[in-house]
């Protein structure tokens, strides 16, 4: 699980041009975001997502549980990072929350997808928040339609190396 932050401040990338001609890029700073907040389930290439116009604490609370009544017989793993609004005091029944180490967002198998979304959108200027948003669900919803390709990009060799490990634990505890 993890949330991105899209706002109309254009975010950049390399880009390929012409040699010789000079690369203009779009600029705008109106300061307006809004935050998507994403989890992956890695192994079946489940998204689920929530459109919120900030962050906090009570945020994270009704993202989980929105992900608890989306899988209402499922026990669900949360891998989350070490923000500070990630911090729960009421976790839902049937939801474990896996803080990962500080500063190792690698690990994270939502990264990889927040990368492709902001590549989405890099080196345009887009003057209205909705219209970002859109671009945004454009994307995703190419990823609800084939959830093969989401496993790919998020299904990492450590999370397949500690799969077996983590049902085993599961059976074990009967969680």
């Amino acid at each position: 699980m993890d949330e991105l932050r899209l706002g109309l401040i254009p975010n950049y990338r390399r880009c390929w041009g012409i040699k010789g001609e000079p690369l203009i890029a779009p600029y705008g700073m109106k300061h307006e975001w809004s935050w998507l907040w994403l989890s992956v389930e890695v192994a079946e290439g489940g998204l689920e997502a929530l459109w919120t116009p900030r962050v906090g604490h009570e945020i994270t609370e009704l993202f989980l549980n929105q992900l608890r009544q989306s899988n209402p017989d499922s026990f669900l793993i949360v891998v989350l990072d070490q923000a500070g609004w990630h911090t729960i005091n009421h976790v839902p029944e049937g939801v474990l929350p896996i803080p990962l180490p500080s500063y190792s967002p690698e690990l994270n198998p939502a990264e990889n997808i927040n990368c492709v979304l902001r590549g989405e959108t890099a080196n345009k200027y887009i003057e209205d928040l909705l219209e970002k948003e859109r671009l945004i669900e454009q994307k995703l919803k190419e990823y609800w339609e084939n959830p093969g390709s989401l496993v790919r990009l998020t299904f990492h060799p450590w999370i397949r190396e500690q799969w077996s490990k983590i049902q085993k634990l599961i059976c074990r505890y009967n969680i």
